[in-house]
């Protein structure tokens, strides 16, 4: 059964102290996943999620519906290329640097991916020690960190 995610912009303005009731946040779409992973926002205000359930990269905007914007609803596979080309295979976490260009970490085939601002797909690096845990971020400078907790 999917989740129904829904994706909110906090209010600058709006300030909530204890449970008052109110909603601090202003709806920006109704998206609804299978295992909805991350989120991330570019300087522009383009909003994608990561959905490892159907191995698919949503792109969303307000007042704009939801699209998938890389891979294909419940195909998952691995194939860089231009987006509806591209497969992932359970993309659990994605980031944004400066350049409007989405990092995936691609749990399943144990690969970190980019998505460049005209939506090309290309494998960065495979990580064969990645749990679906790991944390993916990207500094300033460009510079992408993944980090997995190992067992002990």
């Amino acid at each position: 059964m999917p989740n129904v995610i829904r994706v909110k912009q906090f209010e600058q303005e709006s300030i909530v102290v204890g449970s008052t009731g109110n909603d601090p946040f202003v709806q920006i779409a109704d998206l609804e996943v299978i295992d909805g992973s991350s989120v991330t926002v570019t300087t522009s205000g383009m909003i994608y999620v990561s959905d490892r359930g159907r191995h698919v990269i949503w792109r969303l905007k307000e007042g704009l519906e939801p699209v998938v914007f890389a891979g294909e609803l419940d195909t998952p596979g691995y194939v860089d290329g231009e987006s509806e080309t591209a497969r992932f295979n359970n993309p659990k976490k994605i980031v944004c640097d400066n350049s409007g260009n989405l990092y995936v970490f691609d749990s399943e085939n144990h690969r970190i991916r980019k998505i460049d601002s005209n939506g090309n797909v290309s494998t960065v690096t495979r990580i064969n020690d990645l749990s679906r845990e790991a944390a993916l971020t990207i500094s300033p400078d460009g510079a992408i960190f993944a980090v997995t907790a190992s067992a002990s």
